[in-house]
């Protein structure tokens, strides 16, 4: 039997092999950390994407509400990151810019107090939405926003609408990261970009 211990070069050659195989369990274990980061990111950015553009586009959409037909502008205040979106909800002909009005909603029965304007605008990275007489102040809906953009056209979606009486169709494009959002280089750094046109049910050509 051997008492003979290891050599210099064998305890090198072992140093190496557990070098390497510990360098490959790091790298593993990295690309997964990084994977999760990304993943949970996303779905938070998404789901900010999801609520700003989710009420935007139901309220753009309605915009206009017009029982007596006198053709007020169904969205005003138009630029680039914001607009005012205006319905007459009381059927006097007029936009309240202040107070509120009773509205009955579909059951019939349930009578909610509502804003004839809605006004969005981007603050930093926030976006914001204030309904006038409802809220004293605009109220945040979704943080984490990097860039938003609203295009207006006319009926056929191509021509750009330079007025507000001739709106008919709004795209929205918006770029969003999660609130708590890594430097561009470190890991789990995401952006997501949805876009979407909205056309006005409750305008025609």
């Amino acid at each position: 039997m051997s008492d003979r211990g290891y050599t210099l070069a064998e305890l090198l050659v072992a140093l190496a092999v557990a070098g390497i195989v510990m360098s490959g369990l790091l790298s593993m274990l990295m690309a997964g950390q990084q994977s999760y980061l990304v993943g949970t990111n996303q779905i938070e950015a998404q789901q900010n994407l999801r609520i700003a553009i989710g009420r935007m586009i139901q309220e753009i959409r309605l915009a206009g509400e017009d029982p007596t037909k006198v053709n007020f502008d169904a969205i005003t205040n138009q630029t680039a990151t914001g607009l005012t979106i205006q319905n007459d909800w009381n059927a006097n002909g007029a936009i309240q810019n202040a107070g509120t009005v009773g509205v009955t909603l579909n059951d019939g029965v349930t009578v909610v107090q509502r804003g004839e304007q809605v006004i969005y605008s981007l603050n930093g990275t926030t976006l914001m939405r204030q309904e006038t007489g409802v809220d004293n102040a605009a109220q945040s809906v979704a943080d984490g926003i990097q860039s938003l953009t609203f295009t207006y056209f006319k009926a056929d979606g191509v021509t750009p609408a330079a007025v507000a009486a001739d709106v008919r169709q709004v795209v929205i494009d918006i770029i969003a990261q999660p609130v708590h959002q890594p430097s561009t280089s470190a890991a789990g750094a995401v952006h997501i970009k949805m876009t979407d046109k909205v056309r006005l049910r409750n305008r025609g050509a």
